[in-house]
């Protein structure tokens, strides 16, 4: 019972604490090209601007989004058993433009240097993106920068230790940020992970960091002012939309759109190149396909030959093993419960074919 009551509650005073949008540091997300890197959707945020409802919001969002404070609570409580002095939790600071935000804290190590100090605790699916180096959380380093770029009480910090939990499996990421205001550039010095405790130099630097992020939020407000909608950054089946809380009301109309698009439109010859070298990489990625199962088949035929799933040769080594899966039989499922259970999904397909070679007119016979 209470497995099924408590998310209930958890999505009712949720949806009485619905948060109205605002320009705030928590909500910096610039877009930062030379690192591959787009940012919070900015249709997403028009949508929150101009106050429409929520539509893909459940009870269980809520009850995840509501433990990150939590986990705050319990990292403070860790630090204060430690030789490090916190204080100054929660402490509002006036932003400027950026609005008033949060700190989380002062941080004080024991030689007596300050830091400003930033929580986050996620879900395992981004800590490993941010774990494997295959992304930085710039949303995180830029709300750090904010703070950094005024003037926190009597103290004279320019780095900021940002800590990031994993909400899984407790383990820690922590990147040491370094903030220069009178370039405003950010730098990512370092990064430790609580699992091997070494530190990774990484000094990489990010410019106009701050521009970046006010020059977003100033792109969102134009939207919200003359009520027009970006266009979709994502597709329909990408994550990033299946978590989006507009996610129903921003494709109601897609198929609509899409049917009302233009056709046969003239493209630049400068296009022609790269459509080519496309429809060319299509053709040998299926040869090398092919081929590349043709090569298993034969070595497998040779392991099976020698009764062995197990070989080396002078460089290499052949396994074979077995592993067991697991897939849903369709025929065993009743026609009604499986047609509850199949869901419509909305993407784009893109095809390159060469353009007809329209036939030369014929010549009208006459004299000459």
């Amino acid at each position: 019972m209470l497995a099924e009551l408590i998310p209930e509650i958890a999505g009712q005073e949720g949806g009485k604490k619905e948060r109205k949008y605002y320009i705030r540091p928590s909500l910096a997300s610039p877009e930062i090209p030379e690192l591959g890197y787009n940012g919070r959707c900015k249709r997403q945020m028009v949508y929150w601007a101009m106050n429409f409802p929520i539509d893909n919001v459940n009870n269980r969002m809520y009850l995840v989004f509501d433990d990150s404070s939590w986990h705050e609570e319990l990292t403070a409580d860790w630090i204060r058993k430690t030789t490090w002095k916190l204080r100054d939790s929660q402490t509002e600071i006036d932003c400027g433009f950026f609005g008033k935000g949060h700190i989380d804290g002062i941080l004080t190590d024991s030689m007596g240097k300050d830091y400003l100090w930033e929580h986050k605790a996620i879900n395992h699916f981004t800590f490993q993106k941010y774990t494997d180096g295959n992304e930085l959380p710039i949303d995180y380093i830029s709300q750090c920068c904010i703070y950094l770029s005024q003037e926190l009480a009597e103290y004279e910090i320019n780095q900021a230790i940002l800590l990031i939990k994993n909400k899984n499996t407790a383990q820690y990421l922590e990147f040491l940020i370094e903030y220069d205001k009178q370039q405003d550039i950010a730098k990512i010095v370092y990064k430790i992970d609580s699992m091997d405790q070494k530190e990774k130099k990484l000094n990489i630097e990010i410019k106009d960091i701050l521009l970046r992020c006010k020059e977003k939020f100033e792109f969102v407000e134009k939207c919200r002012q003359e009520k027009r909608m970006p266009l979709r950054e994502y597709e329909y089946s990408d994550w990033q939309c299946s978590f989006c809380p507009y996610k129903n009301k921003c494709w109601e109309a897609y198929e609509k759109e899409f049917a009302d698009l233009s056709t046969d439109i003239e493209l630049s010859n400068d296009l022609e190149e790269r459509l080519a070298y496309y429809l060319e990489l299509d053709m040998h990625l299926k040869e090398m396909e092919k081929e590349q199962k043709e090569i298993k088949a034969q070595i497998k035929q040779i392991m099976n030959e020698k009764d062995a799933k197990r070989a080396i040769t002078k460089r290499y080594m052949v396994i074979l093993s077995l592993f067991k899966s697991r897939r849903i039989d369709k025929n065993k499922i009743p026609d009604n419960i499986l047609k509850q259970a199949q869901i419509e999904m909305l993407s784009e397909r893109m095809t390159i074919k060469l353009k007809p070679v329209s036939p030369e007119p014929k010549r009208q016979a006459g004299k000459r």
